[in-house]
């Protein structure tokens, strides 16, 4: 609670020191009153002086005003308004002040007969609204073909003078669906935009601001927030699998707040990070688990920090993937970039949204494992096979548990229901010039584990936008708080799959049975563990537009995350033949970061293009805290977690990192008549992870655009309503390493004389540096039947250099580790193919689909000295850096029932370096999703598949061992002349058959082909009739019910080919009612 109290005083701090500028500014913009003198002085330096010393903008258009004309003046302190109409005398031209706008016209000229038709000169006045009426500043109104137009003010009015009659004019706004119309000049017009429908209008965020797709030259997609919302999910990366083309999510375990794994393009890095840069509202979100260390694992593994973001939070999740799109970024882009823009309040009445929803959750598969009584008549076999009587030592099983009782573990220890509920309120509103946002959550989730087990989650997130009337100045600020309660136990259950079907969990006595080497699962159940984290995330905006299309702009940040851990391990839950002792163990990890980006954004008309010039600069700390104690020893096991009570008390060095960073970044973007767009961006970027003279490096890209479906050899082609091709090329950076590696490390050593001593660890190396990723991409993107279906193909090619990995020493080294850039180099290469089809659209009946699929390659292309070093087991040079190394199981002898294996150097012996070979590739080959979205009446169905092609682990058989086997076994080698791949059982250490089948884990008999095609998500909501919400007092009532993980389809033989041999995910369904007040 200080650091939260420190932290926010920091930010007002920093408020307060920017806010006698924004004062003073705004003091100067408030003065009415000028002095100028001087002969002969055009009028564009007249208009210049007003503006700068009155804070006003002048519009007006060259056709109607010669503003080279020069004027001589004399003024000392006059109003301005004096000083304006004087120059303006005997000009024809008056002068109308709409806000900070003086807006200059020329006088209606004396009717003098009626001109010719083609040199009619008129002005157009209108206002440009979106749904509800509320005003949309900042529209840009052009004579198309022309550089001439103008722009909406903060009150949606326009106005152009001197135009042809009948002209062309186009209105756009991002974010909403251009117009072409020709208006004319007999009434103020009223026009409403509506929405962008269209992916290429939609909005779309990009590092340090916002496009459409249509004008991109980058690789961006958007996953928006009624795609999250369908999705009865605690971690919005969940709702990301199969969404996005080029993007790998992977649940590592189905237990509520396990950790996700995310690649945007495969694995570019040996040693170093892999995680792509995540960005939520301008602050940069760490992903990393708090509890990365062994020790603090529980049964979920590693705990997600994205946990703490509350879905239906958040407005939009836009990932960047190229060069042209991540270089911006610079060091932090290399693994492409996450971008999560939560949402923000709309001008209107107050407006309060409720939405609960309440479902259950049950385990979605389980391996088919044998009975009891298949079971043992499969170890009786074993034993005849070997020609071995089995003693009541070797075969509790047969002799001592009881052959009667039969236990489907999995069923057993996950297979309970988890109820799940889910609730949100929202209230939100506001004017023109103020908007805001607040709302509140809470998330429950139980457990499939028959213990007191559960998930828990509250949070609230604010945002407030206020804009000056005359939209100079704009401040905004989004904070959110969560915090969640995940009690768990220590270790995951899934590793019970294979245990007998007749184990006994307590013995006569009714105490805990530890009769065997085998643990015990209810022991597991009473190991618990409770983990508690709270995240604060918060971002500061504040706008200030200095002049006509300069705009200057500061974000401050700021998040911190920490989470508290307590591990209880009873004595009584533990094996006897550990020689246990019961103990406590309570960790703190905390991570603090902040963040300052000062920005200057400039537009400018050049000819017929668009140019935007953007410069700013980051600076960031971050600092991580850790602290552990473990309690052993204590005399009464109900006093577990609490140290106090332990007879020894252990408290490892406290720990502390602090992470600097610091960069330069500026984007340069030239778009020619919507038709050539041109975008190149550059970054230096100083890291504190590197030594002295290797902290800064530089990174960049540019991409080019060319729609060619603007050109006139497209205009016969009317069936096609759209065509892009663009291409980018550029260098990012990693610097995803731990800090201080640049430094030597020393250890705690053995006493000595009575003296601690220490032992050196690692050796100091300032020359290491960056890691370097060269990106390289072209696409084509084509619409079809005004658009109606999109279609967009894109190739990548992406090479990783100057690879840094902690490298092994050999021990007379007297050093562990030397950490190094290596001169390796990994290539990543794919196609990413994407199509969206408006098939149907009435008035009744809407039916959209989408589809996406993603080839992928990885190779390692060149690793210097590869044979002689420590990573020689574990990649190949030409080969993905996810192979799986082991012998290559080749079948079972016909004859003897024997696994055999591929002995490489003929030596007649199995040994890990001269017979290892690549047994299995964990890279997908392809992988992608599909969606239909069919919209009736007030009904409303969307159906999400996604689809994997890959390999993956499995629980290998090895029949007659005192574990069950799956029901594979069944068709185990039983007579000489059988053909099979599972080999005979066998139950003594010692003999071929049984040394062999150890074996079996260590060979390409362990992995199999893990592709699958999964019902990932259905809804069904009903939008009950607006007639009846209106009796009711409701702006809308919405019914819903949705699943998740529904059905699966696939050939593998586990649990499930995500998860493979851990905890599979859960099968979910939830109904639940949406009102709007």
């Amino acid at each position: 609670m200080v650091k939260l109290v420190r932290a926010y005083e920091i930010l007002v701090l920093i408020c307060c020191l920017l806010l006698p500028v924004i004062a003073d500014a705004q003091q100067k913009a408030d003065t009415g009153r000028i002095t100028i003198s001087g002969n002969n002085i055009p009028l564009s330096h007249v208009f210049k002086t007003i503006s700068k010393q009155t804070g006003l903008h002048f519009a007006y258009d060259n056709a109607a005003i010669n503003d080279a004309e020069k004027v001589s003046l004399n003024f000392t302190d006059m109003p301005w308004e004096k000083v304006l109409t004087f120059v303006l005398r005997n000009r024809n031209v008056t002068w109308l002040l709409e806000g900070r706008r003086i807006f200059l016209q020329p006088l209606a000229a004396p009717e003098a007969g009626p001109p010719l038709k083609d040199t009619l000169s008129v002005t157009i006045r209108g206002r440009i609204t979106a749904s509800g009426g509320i005003p949309i500043p900042g529209v840009t109104i052009v004579v198309k073909g022309t550089s001439r137009g103008a722009t909406t003010g903060t009150d949606g009015v326009f106005t152009l003078y001197h135009l042809a009659s009948h002209a062309p004019l186009r209105i756009s706004s991002l974010g909403y669906t251009p117009v072409d119309t020709v208006l004319s000049s007999v009434k103020f017009h009223e026009i409403e935009l509506s929405d962008a429908v269209n992916s290429l209008d939609a909005t779309v965020v990009i590092g340090y601001g916002s496009s459409s797709r249509r004008m991109l030259t980058g690789s961006v997609s958007t996953v928006s927030a009624s795609q999250l919302a369908a999705q009865p999910v605690a971690n919005p990366l969940a709702a990301l699998q199969g969404q996005v083309p080029g993007i790998q999510v992977t649940n590592t375990s189905g237990l509520p707040g396990a950790q996700i794994k995310l690649f945007i393009r495969g694995r570019n890095s040996i040693a170093a990070g892999n995680d792509p840069l995540f960005i939520v509202d301008g602050v940069p979100f760490d992903i990393t688990p708090l509890n990365n260390v062994e020790s603090l694992l529980n049964a979920a593994g590693r705990i997600s920090p994205f946990n703490s973001i509350n879905p239906s939070d958040i407005e939009s999740i836009d990932i960047l993937k190229d060069a042209d799109a991540t270089a911006i970024y610079g060091s932090r882009g290399a693994n492409g970039v996450v971008l999560i823009t939560t949402k923000k309040g709309k001008p209107g009445h107050l407006k309060t949204d409720l939405n609960f929803n309440t479902g259950v959750g049950v385990t979605a598969g389980y391996t088919s494992m044998l009975n009891t009584s298949q079971y043992l008549s499969l170890r009786r076999e074993a034993f005849k096979n070997d020609g071995v009587t089995p003693t009541a030592a070797e075969a509790p099983d047969l002799f001592v548990w009881d052959t009667t009782r039969s236990i489907n573990w999995q069923r057993r220890l996950t297979g309970g229901t988890a109820p799940i509920t889910n609730a949100q309120v929202t209230l939100s509103g506001g004017s023109s010039t103020t908007t805001f946002r607040v709302g509140g959550n809470y998330y429950s989730e139980g457990s499939v584990m028959p213990a007191n087990l559960s998930y828990r989650r509250g949070g609230a997130h604010l945002s407030l936008q206020h804009y000056n009337p005359d939209h100079r100045l704009d401040a905004s600020l989004t904070a959110s708080f969560t915090a969640d309660r995940n009690r768990s136990i220590a270790n995951d259950l899934s590793s019970f799959a294979n245990l007998p079907p007749n184990y006994p969990l307590y013995d006569q006595s009714g105490a805990l049975f530890w009769g065997s080497s085998f643990d015990n699962p209810e022991a597991w159940l009473r190991q618990k563990t409770t983990s508690k984290t709270n995240n604060l995330l918060t971002n500061a905006v504040l706008r200030y537009r200095l002049l006509p299309g300069l705009q200057l702009k500061t974000s401050l940040g700021m998040s911190n995350i920490s989470m508290h851990q307590l591990f209880i391990f009873p004595q009584s839950a533990q094996h006897p033949q550990n020689a246990p002792i019961s103990f406590t163990r309570e960790a703190e990890n905390d991570r603090e970061s902040y963040i300052i980006e000062p920005q200057a954004d400039y537009k400018l008309n050049i000819a017929k293009g668009k140019l935007q010039l953007l410069v700013g600069g980051t600076w960031q700390q971050t600092v991580k805290t850790g602290r552990l104690a473990e309690g052993q020893g204590y005399q009464n096991e109900s006093m577990l977690g609490n140290l106090s009570e332990a007879d020894t008390i252990i408290r490892p060095p406290d720990t502390y990192t602090m992470y600097r960073y610091i960069s330069f970044f500026t984007r340069l973007t030239y778009d020619w008549q919507s038709k050539y767009l041109l975008n190149i961006s550059y970054r230096r970027d100083g890291s504190s992870r590197f030594g002295p003279g290797k902290q800064f490096g530089n990174f960049g890209a540019i991409g080019l655009g060319w729609i060619f479906s603007q050109e006139n050899f497209m205009k016969d082609l009317t069936w096609v309503s759209y065509g892009k091709l663009r291409a980018s090329g550029g260098l990012t950076g990693n610097d995803q390493i731990p800090d201080y590696q640049y430094m030597s490390n020393y250890g705690v050593n053995t006493n000595y004389q009575g003296s601690n001593t220490l032992r050196p660890l690692r050796i100091a190396n300032n020359n290491y540096s960056w890691e370097e990723n060269k990106k390289m991409e072209a696409a084509l993107e084509l619409g079809f039947l005004d658009n109606r279906i999109f279609f967009s193909a894109a190739r990548y090619y992406n090479r990783s250099s100057n690879q840094l990995v902690g490298y092994q020493l050999p021990g007379i080294t007297g050093f562990t580790s030397y950490q190094a850039n290596l001169p390796a180099k990994v290539e990543n290469t794919g196609w990413e193919f994407e199509v969206q089809a408006k098939n149907i659209n009435t008035s009744r009946l809407t039916w959209n689909s989408s589809a996406n699929i993603s080839f992928f390659n990885n190779r390692l292309l060149e690793f210097q000295d590869l044979a002689s070093s420590s990573y020689a087991n574990q990649y190949i040079i030409g080969q993905s850096l996810n192979i799986v190394r082991g012998y290559r199981f080749k079948g079972v002898d016909p004859q003897t029932g024997v696994a055999t294996f591929k002995d490489y150097n003929g030596d007649g012996s199995l040994t890990a370096g001269a017979d290892y070979t690549t047994i299995s590739n964990t890279d997908p080959v392809f992988y992608g999703g599909f969606r239909n979205d069919i919209q009736y009446g007030a009904f409303r169905l969307e159906v999400f598949c996604q689809f994997v092609k890959q390999q993956g682990k499995i629980i290998v058989n090895k029949p007659g061992d005192l574990r069950n086997q799956t029901i594979a076994a069944l068709d185990r080698w039983q007579h000489p002349g059988d053909v099979t791949m599972v080999p005979r059982a066998t139950a003594t250490p010692g003999i071929p058959a049984y040394d062999n089948n150890e074996i079996l884990g260590l060979s390409s008999a362990s992995y199999v082909d893990a592709s699958y095609l999964r019902l990932k998500n259905v809804q069904l909501s009903y939008i009950m009739p607006e007639a009846l919400s209106k009796r009711l007092k409701l702006k809308l009532c919405r019914l819903y019910i949705q699943g998740q993980n529904l059905l699966t389809f696939s050939g593998y033989q586990g649990a499930d080919p995500e998860t493979q041999v851990g905890t599979a995910p859960l099968r979910i369904v939830t109904t639940g009612i949406q009102l709007t007040l």
